[in-house]
């Protein structure tokens, strides 16, 4: 498509629209009559391949919530100096500060929630992709490839599950065989290692529930699955070890820029300088980018809701299904299936829905019905009666549907990792080591040279779990310590002592939330329905405080107005 091409058909989409080439980029001004005119008009400026989409349309009375910032106002940063500043604390963000802390800097992690890894990091199925649905020459299928081999040594080193349990891409027309020699062709592009090919007898055979239309399948031995909060948090763990400093309910609200170069940043917790400036703020990277002069992509949210299946349903796969998503395609999603949890759980999804909200956790009963609609055709004995609760989570998409991870264009001292969305799980380990590359290079630029950190340990402490433990072991460690012997959460076997361990552990956050994604306490079938009052006695005991304080997650409702009442609706 030529550009006087795109400026005609943005006028036949919406008259009030025009389009620009500013910089090498596509700049989108103007209104349009729905938010999908938005969206259309900038995937159209997608096709040009400029250097990005700058999608500023609007819809007349439709507008997005306000970014969430904490009520916590104070001057904890103020007049500090940092050598690296990261913005946002998901699995990327968390990724990338264990790599600097390879090295002796000054490191600073900054968060406007309570805890890490509250948003898209920990709102997907935590499933590591082979990456045979990514189109070669993205910088998504790149990462992908390089983080899915990085995940053995990492899980070693960092103490969380992983399991390569595979996946079953499943075939429900005989002419699917014709497109055997495309993946064959793809995976020359796309190391993908071990592909297979298996008759509906041999699914059959392997997956025990076949439906009448499936006709044979792909399997790919390289799929693994996490937990995927749990990777964050060790990732952050490590890093708050090794030295990073992390500053959770701190919100950036802005950037002072001399000459190209980002001079300070100023949050609700002050205003601080840092020689770089790492944008890995997901569905906000397009506003931190804006902030900073530097902004030359757009984030459109999209939203995406699984359902969570008691682990009675485990028997229905010990991988993961899912259809060939040639019916998606234009959904910019692979599809869904059903994915084992890394606890025995299943997951059904994840939708796929535009919104304009950037952080749209909402779920609806329509959704769901469709999920298990859907999915049941791939998984017969499917059925909602299984399922025991849903989440929903904002995905950052850019309108060119890939990755950015590069130097800023127009400032001298940031880097990008922005655009991370599926498979941004898989790709983390990889992202982040390219990102403190670029960092130590805009270091070296500005005459500071980063030695190795000695000190170094890539390793996490031990987590204690007795219902892993033979009957002997348990035994012994119950007699060593007692507190592994009271089971506080029925549902999943959770003792006291793997709670007060939770509450010990580095870069502990002392609320319901944190201490469940800790241990996994009131995730059970029950939904904490028996749990809760004792899990709170502990954190009351662990941090000095009344039960009255004790909290379900601190901040999420501070745009309430009446801070009186936020409190006592966060309390137990």
């Amino acid at each position: 498509m030529t550009f006087r091409a795109l400026e005609r058909r943005i006028k036949s989409i919406s008259p009030e629209a025009s389009a620009s080439i500013i910089d090498g980029c596509v700049v989108l001004k103007g209104k349009c009559k729905s938010y999908s005119q938005v969206l259309e008009c900038g995937r159209l400026a997608a096709r040009l391949h400029s250097d990005g989409v700058v999608n500023d349309l609007y819809v007349e009375g439709l507008e997005s919530k306000p970014m969430y910032i904490s009520s916590i106002k104070d001057e904890e940063l103020e007049a500090k100096s940092f050598d690296v500043c990261i913005i946002g604390a998901g699995v990327v963000g968390c990724a990338i500060a264990r790599e600097m802390s390879r090295y002796k800097l000054s490191t600073i992690v900054v968060e406007k929630e309570y805890d890490v890894g509250l948003r898209a990091s920990s709102r997907n199925d935590g499933m590591i992709h082979p990456g045979i649905d990514l189109r070669p020459g993205q910088r998504k299928t790149y990462y992908n490839a390089r983080g899915n081999r990085l995940y053995d040594q990492l899980s070693k080193d960092l103490g969380f599950d992983f399991v390569r349990n595979g996946s079953y891409v499943v075939f429900d027309k005989a002419w699917n065989w014709l497109l055997l020699p495309a993946f064959i062709f793809r995976r020359i592009f796309n190391p993908i290692d071990g592909i297979r090919f298996y008759s509906r007898k041999k699914l059959a055979k392997l997956q025990g529930s076949v439906a009448s239309w499936q006709k044979g399948a792909m399997y790919l031995p390289s799929s693994g699955i996490v937990c995927p909060y749990q990777v964050t948090i060790s990732l952050a763990e490590n890093a708050y070890s090794n030295g990073v400093r992390f500053s959770l309910d701190t919100a950036v609200l802005g950037m002072q820029s001399k000459d190209g170069e980002i001079t300070s940043i100023s949050t609700n917790r002050g205003t601080f300088k840092a020689c770089v400036v790492i944008n890995a703020a997901g569905v906000y990277s397009d506003i931190i980018a804006q902030m900073a002069g530097d902004r030359f992509f757009t984030i459109h949210p999209r939203k995406g809701t699984e359902a969570i299946l008691d682990k009675e349903a485990g028997y229905l796969t010990s991988s993961v299904v899912a259809k060939i998503p040639l019916g998606d395609v234009k959904n910019h999603t692979k599809g869904g299936g059903l994915v084992r949890t890394i606890d025995g759980n299943l997951l059904v999804g994840p939708s796929a829905e535009e919104t304009i909200e950037r952080e749209d956790d909402s779920t609806s009963s329509s959704i769901i019905a469709s999920l298990f609609e859907k999915h049941s055709r791939t998984v017969p004995a499917l059925t909602q009666r299984l399922d025991i609760t849903y989440f929903s989570g904002t995905r950052a998409s850019t309108y060119e549907e890939d990755f950015i991870v590069r130097k800023g264009r127009r400032v001298s001292n940031i880097v990008h990792a922005a655009g991370i969305q599926s498979p941004g799980l898989t790709a983390s380990p990889a992202i982040a080591i390219d990102v403190c590359r670029l960092a130590l290079e805009i270091l070296r630029a500005q005459g500071i040279n980063a030695r190795p950190n000695d000190s170094f340990n890539p390793k996490n402490p031990q987590r204690i779990r007795p219902s892993r433990l033979d009957d002997e072991q348990r035994d012994a460690l119950i007699q060593k310590d007692p507190a592994y012997g009271r089971i506080v959460c029925r549902c999943e076997e959770i003792s006291e002592g793997e709670i007060r361990d939770a509450l010990t552990r580095p870069l502990s956050v002392m609320n319901m939330d944190s201490v469940k994604r800790r241990c996994r306490v009131t995730m059970g079938r029950c939904q904490g329905g028996f749990c809760t009052p004792a899990a709170a006695q502990l954190i009351s005991k662990q941090a000095g405080i009344p039960m009255s304080k004790v909290r379900k997650a601190r901040g999420y409702l501070a745009l309430c107005p009446v801070k009186e009442a936020q409190d006592e609706n966060q309390e137990l």
